[in-house]
């Protein structure tokens, strides 16, 4: 008895390094990525 089984203390979260960029030159958008087939965009109501 009178031993301590807890310690109290502050939260600090681990400090985790930024990755931006980390995919830079392996992945490709391409120009119509957005864009819908016309029947898709009808069906969806995207388009009248």
């Amino acid at each position: 008895m009178g031993c301590p089984v807890v310690k109290i203390s502050r939260y600090e979260p681990a400090k985790v390094p930024k990755r931006t960029g980390h995919f830079n030159g392996q992945v490709t958008i391409f120009d119509d990525f957005d864009e819908w087939p016309e029947d898709e965009a009808q069906a969806l109501g995207i388009i009248d």
